[in-house]
């Protein structure tokens, strides 16, 4: 296998201009393979922001029992950030979205999945039973028409067919892992495709936070009370929300080597937009990031996988 470039990460800002006539998503179709139609793309893409928000209407009349609107608030950036990148890798595979199959692995509430599956795409949802059991969840699969999945990264291999998906998204979950996540890597390589596409969302393990509570001596981790004590509760759905290793951006790129990816493009990026703060700030803290971009608190990884490398051909090298 020839030997693998990692690309440096880099700051991107979400786009504000419908994807199909983005200079940005040319750029992105080219790279990542043939150039989706263009007449196709206008007929069937949306914004990130306005399917997202087309679900948070929908997922009024879903009753979870593990998370609310309040939560998905937080998470809004992410999404729609999630959304409009696979979106735009789908869309370089092919310009019809009934023939893009994509497996979301740490699917939660279903939001993205939702969207994705919205767009067109034939979607796969895969969580933990505790989220995947949930009655109202599992409703709202059937009705739009979403594979749902229960696994857990844990127990390997998932239920789930070697080689069944186009693109495997898998966003804030990696951290949450208290295992060896080559593992992951592994199982996330052999659900893909030749030639299929790896999605990463993590938070930033060097972001300017983490720096400024390590120059104070203070920890970067989940405090002890009460994370580590809440944590012991497995009826909790925090039981599992505990970061127990977030990565550096040459640690995801040196993975994704490892496991048999192309490193495609990396870049840091927000999960969240605080409002709360004044504008003078938000403008001190924009120039700020501007400047260095790895002070950013998140970061997304893209992976071509190229080879299969189960985890003996790992640990045997």
């Amino acid at each position: 296998m020839a030997q693998l470039r990692s690309i440096s990460p880099k700051l991107v800002r979400p786009s504000q201009n419908p994807l199909p006539i983005s200079s940005s998503t040319e750029v992105f179709l080219n790279r990542y393979g043939k150039v989706a139609n263009r007449i196709a793309v206008k007929t069937i893409m949306k914004t990130g922001r306005t399917l997202i928000t087309e679900v948070f209407d929908l997922y009024r009349t879903v009753d979870l029992r593990f998370a609310d609107a309040s939560y998905w608030e937080t998470m809004r950036l992410a999404y729609e950030r999630t959304v409009d990148d696979v979106c735009r890798i789908a869309l370089a595979r092919s310009s019809e979205p009934g023939r893009i199959s994509i497996l979301e692995i740490g699917a939660f509430c279903g939001i993205v999945a939702t969207a994705l599956q919205m767009s067109g795409f034939a979607v796969t949802a895969c969580d933990l039973p505790l989220f995947m059991g949930d009655p109202s969840l599992a409703q709202h699969y059937r009705r739009q028409g979403i594979c749902a999945v229960s696994g857990n990264l844990a127990a390997l291999p998932l239920e789930i067919g070697s080689g069944s998906f186009d693109i495997v998204v898998c966003c804030e979950v990696i951290e949450h892992l208290n295992f060896n996540p080559l593992r992951a890597f592994c199982e996330f390589n052999r659900l893909l495709k030749q030639g299929g596409t790896l999605y990463i969302g993590t938070p930033n393990q060097a972001n300017i936070v983490k720096r400024l509570l390590l120059l104070r001596g203070r920890s970067i981790h989940n405090p002890v009370t009460p994370d580590l004590v809440w944590q012991l509760d497995c009826n909790a759905a925090f039981s599992i929300g505990l970061h127990w290793r977030e990565f550096t951006a040459e640690e995801l790129t040196k993975m994704l080597e490892l496991t048999g990816f192309q490193p495609l493009k990396q870049y840091y990026c927000h999960t969240n937009v605080r409002t709360n703060s004044s504008p003078w700030h938000r403008g001190l803290v924009s120039l700020m990031y501007g400047m260095f971009p790895s002070f950013l608190p998140s970061q997304v990884a893209i992976g071509r996988k190229v080879i299969y490398r189960p985890v003996e051909s790992i640990a045997a090298t």
